[in-house]
């Protein structure tokens, strides 16, 4: 099987050094005078979040570019079939650290989170 590259809006990224998938659970808890404790989940989304430990400035430029529009954005990942179609995400960008390289060539590690728009349930 051949997995792409992920995608946030028009940016293609590389491939991740690190990623992971997180899901999150909008709960209620109550715990009855009985004793019983009760939970009614009123949501569930994922959370994406992968690291660069080098990614080039042209790939930084082109994802700060998408993740700027302050809105949501469609992310495809083929690796995970939670996004493999595309979803609709907030992104949020670390701060750049500068790796190596000098002038218009270089390498910085970065760090994005992407939380799902829509809840799943």
């Amino acid at each position: 099987m051949n997995i792409s590259k992920p995608s946030l809006g028009e940016a293609t990224l590389p491939y991740p050094s690190a990623a992971s998938i997180e899901p999150i659970w909008y709960t209620a808890e109550q715990t009855t005078l009985g004793g019983t404790t009760r939970q009614d989940i009123m949501s569930r989304k994922y959370k994406y979040a992968m690291s660069w430990d080098y990614m080039s400035a042209e790939d930084f430029t082109n994802l700060e570019n998408v993740v700027n529009t302050l809105s949501a954005v469609t992310f495809i990942y083929g690796k995970w079939p939670q996004c493999s179609n595309g979803i609709l995400v907030i992104p949020k960008l670390s701060e750049r650290t500068l790796k190596s390289g000098v002038g218009d060539v270089f390498w910085s590690s970065v760090k994005l989170e992407c939380i799902e728009v829509n809840s799943r349930i």
